[in-house]
């Protein structure tokens, strides 16, 4: 996962570990910005195309 914030890298890492333990106070707030983010199920019936 790679994380921009005013077009700068701010934290690059895998995508797991970034969401568990981010670094960058910026990736901190976006993360604290998105309501339930860690209830959220991973929708599997979504295809690549619906992205």
């Amino acid at each position: 996962m790679l994380v921009l914030h005013r077009g700068d890298i701010v934290e690059v890492g895998d995508t797991a570990a970034v969401l568990d333990a981010p670094q960058h106070a910026y990736t901190r707030r976006l993360l604290g910005a998105v309501p339930g983010i860690e209830q959220r199920p991973l929708d599997s019936s979504r295809q690549e195309a619906d992205i």
